[in-house]
């Protein structure tokens, strides 16, 4: 159920079929909390305060808009680190396919990362999501910070 947890999280944030997404997204703050509000369901408090606050909900969508392409999560992989009745630590690698909307090209790029879930009412929730930004995303925004 964990791994379940991360996966449609991950594909919430990172399935953007319109790279003008991020524009509608940002022209008013009401959209802003009602497209990051879609994830809380996925997040701990802390989870989503940082999610909030790190801007994590904007990267793949600023991404996508800078550099004109939709993007795909095409696979997600999981090792586990630790376990616990209440606590799972895991180790991920995910691929994200950007189509070019001119070129029609695709680019793969991978994704790693460590999770932490936490069992809250009995559903797994997403505590803390470190991260190695996706080269693609990396490149398009010029981040030297790839980890959140």
């Amino acid at each position: 159920m964990a791994k379940e947890v991360v996966t449609q999280y991950k594909g919430q944030l990172y399935n953007i079929t319109d790279y003008n997404k991020f524009n509608e997204v940002i022209e008013q703050k009401d959209k802003i909390i009602s497209y990051t509000e879609g994830f809380k369901g996925y997040l701990t408090e802390n989870g989503y305060e940082r999610f909030w606050a790190n801007r994590i909900w904007s990267i793949p969508l600023q991404a996508c808009n800078k550099g004109k392409f939709s993007l795909n999560m095409t696979s997600i992989e999981f090792n586990i680190i630790s376990e616990e009745s209440n606590k799972i630590i895991m180790e991920y690698t995910l691929l994200l396919d950007a189509v070019n909307a001119k070129t029609g090209v695709t680019h793969t790029s991978v994704e790693t990362g460590e999770v932490m879930l936490i069992k809250e009412n009995n559903a797994w929730k997403i505590e803390h999501d470190w991260f190695r930004v996706a080269d693609l995303i990396k490149q398009e925004l010029g981040m030297d910070h790839s980890t959140f």
